[in-house]
């Protein structure tokens, strides 16, 4: 099992990829509406209270993901030949189909130790007919 020490990424202000303090973390901070919260407060530089070395920061990375899925269909030659096609075949292929993770934020194959720039994995999906003459 991997873990990923998310403290620095998520709660100091310009660390994470040059930018702000991220969504997930901003939205589950503590105030004083929301004391029942799930991260410390957030602080416009990072302060020793939330910068403190501990286990709550680390986080599984373990995951499991659908990358890729096709479906496909091909008619039967009697109703082929009977639409005066040799073939017929409808299919639907979808990239990116499920993510099963405990880092719902972020996604889990990148790493972000390097802060690397990282971009949401992006939902494909594709239909399509294969008709042979």
């Amino acid at each position: 099992m991997s873990s990923l020490n998310i403290q620095g990424f998520q709660t100091i202000p310009f660390n994470n990829n040059n930018s702000n303090s991220d969504y997930e973390y901003y939205n589950n901070r503590w105030t004083p509406e929301n004391q029942d919260a799930k991260y410390p407060r957030t602080t416009p530089a990072p302060y020793s209270n939330n910068t403190q070395i501990s286990d709550f920061w680390m986080v599984n990375t373990s995951y499991v993901r659908l990358k890729t899925a096709t479906f496909g269909y091909t008619i039967p030659s009697e109703i082929a030949s009977a639409l005066r096609i040799q073939s017929l075949r409808v299919y639907f292929t979808g990239q990116n189909l499920l993510t099963l993770s405990n880092i719902e934020f972020m996604d889990p194959e990148v790493g972000y130790e390097d802060l690397e720039v990282a971009y949401p994995n992006q939902k494909v999906y594709t239909v399509g007919v294969n008709i042979n003459f």
